[in-house]
């Protein structure tokens, strides 16, 4: 059995208070989008690939807080649904952000 889908999150990303190189990334709200259940059934000497689009439906309109479900990754790097993060590079075509807190 395999659950898939898309992550969405709503956020704010403000300049820090502290530190004008540093933003605040304030995760607010979560959805997952397109779920799809995969499984197999027995057949003839192995398993029958299945995907269900209707089951976990139901989850693509709900929107949670961000915090309860993220906050095993952002809790190391700063707690619940906010996170700090420090631009270390940036050009026209790209920007590399890292967060500080992480050990």
């Amino acid at each position: 059995l395999a659950l898939t889908g898309t992550v969405v999150s709503s956020g704010e990303l403000l300049t820090s208070k502290n530190d004008a190189s540093s933003y605040d990334l304030l995760l607010r709200n979560t959805t997952v989008q397109g779920n799809q259940m995969k499984y197999g059934l027995p057949q003839e000497g192995g398993l029958k690939p299945f995907v269900n689009n209707d089951m976990l439906s139901w989850i693509g309109d709900q929107v949670v807080p961000s915090g309860d479900i993220f906050s095993s990754v952002l809790d190391p790097l700063g707690g619940g649904q906010d996170v700090r993060m420090k631009v270390t590079y940036a050009d026209n075509d790209m920007m590399v952000w890292r967060t500080p807190n992480l050990p």
